[in-house]
């Protein structure tokens, strides 16, 4: 189903709702290759991979999980990225806060075309490197404007920590011997900006300060009541020290309503299926959000169902698992 809405400044907004049995490509070049390409050393000493997608051209880390993603589906979460892209619109100014290489930024920056602006934040140098090359690549230079800056609620400095894993996400700390990385709030930035056009779109992936991301955007969210599409992790939002409560808190403040994405983060098709719960501590231990003002014009009006509990939202997601997983899982719960 299709529906074409108008916003408050009379421009169309196209919304495609993608169902099972309807799938949306890209307008862009096929994949070529199947497996990532080996490209010289990065100067960080990193050995970088060359991945063509249906989104666009990628430099990352070799091993890392996101470019194996990248690899493996096409995209980073294909999936939450297909419905994030749905409700974006041509000329829409974006705010990409934990841009990482750039695999939401280069989409983004197609979907808005050259009317629109995506302003991506990457502190880190590491990947901060990679962004600029990858916005390099794809020609969207124009439109992606990367800024080396991580956003919080307050003007601060802050070390970026790598967590014990295979991904080159990094956490910010106020002490530690990690890379040294300013953070601004929104708000600020935005006046330091001139402040004057309306913010669409803000989509956060910050380890743990998503919630004083938003914060920091507090007048932001007041007066254009942008799209928000956000991480909801419990241990890294305590870490940054925040919570889901104050999260839940800030998100009713500003009356907006939380949505998700019932199945699987990531395939290799662009499927999704939207499904609202009450509340971000609905999606357990982890989880993203696509969040709307009650009264935004790109609110989902043609969703008309219930609210979905945890335990639904769990099983709609278990059923969506390749078949070998669902068998590893049935196994597990077989030896207990």
């Amino acid at each position: 189903m299709t529906r074409i809405l108008i916003d408050k400044n009379g421009n169309p907004v196209h919304l495609q709702i993608v169902r099972a049995d309807a799938v949306t490509t890209m307008p862009t070049a096929p994949r070529s290759e199947t497996d990532p390409v080996a490209s010289a050393p990065h100067r960080s000493g990193v050995r970088s991979v060359r991945i063509e997608t249906p989104y666009g051209v990628f430099h990352g880390p070799s091993g890392d999980l996101i470019t194996r993603q990248l690899a493996e589906f096409g995209a980073h979460t294909r999936n939450e990225l297909a419905m994030l892209l749905s409700f974006v619109a041509e000329g829409d100014i974006v705010l990409d806060v934990g841009a990482h290489i750039g695999t939401f930024a280069i989409p983004l920056a197609r979907k808005v075309g050259s009317p629109g602006r995506v302003f991506a934040f990457e502190p880190t140098p590491s990947n901060h490197d990679f962004l600029e090359r990858n916005v390099r690549e794809n020609r969207v230079e124009g439109i992606v404007h990367v800024e080396r800056l991580g956003a919080s609620d307050r003007t601060e400095t802050l070390r970026a920590l790598r967590p014990a894993s295979n991904t080159s996400a990094a956490f910010l700390a106020e002490s530690g011997d990690g890379e040294v990385v300013r953070t601004v709030p929104l708000d600020e930035w935005w006046e330091t900006r001139g402040g004057s056009h309306r913010i669409s779109v803000i989509k956060v992936d910050a380890e743990g300060m998503d919630c004083r991301v938003l914060q920091g955007g507090r007048g932001i969210l007041e007066r254009d009541r942008p799209v928000l599409y956000f991480e909801v992790n419990p241990p890294a939002l305590a870490r940054a020290g925040s919570s889901v409560r104050e999260l839940e808190d800030l998100l009713a403040e500003h009356h907006y309503h939380c949505f998700v994405h019932l199945g699987a983060r990531n395939s290799t098709t662009d499927e999704f299926r939207l499904g609202r719960i009450r509340r971000p501590k609905e999606l357990g231990s982890f989880g993203d959000v696509l969040a709307f003002h009650r009264e935004s014009l790109r609110y989902p009006g043609y969703f008309a169902g219930p609210t979905v509990s945890r335990w639904s939202l769990r099983a709609m997601r278990a059923m969506s698992l390749p078949r070998r997983a669902l068998r590893r899982m049935r196994r597990g719960l077989a030896a207990r």
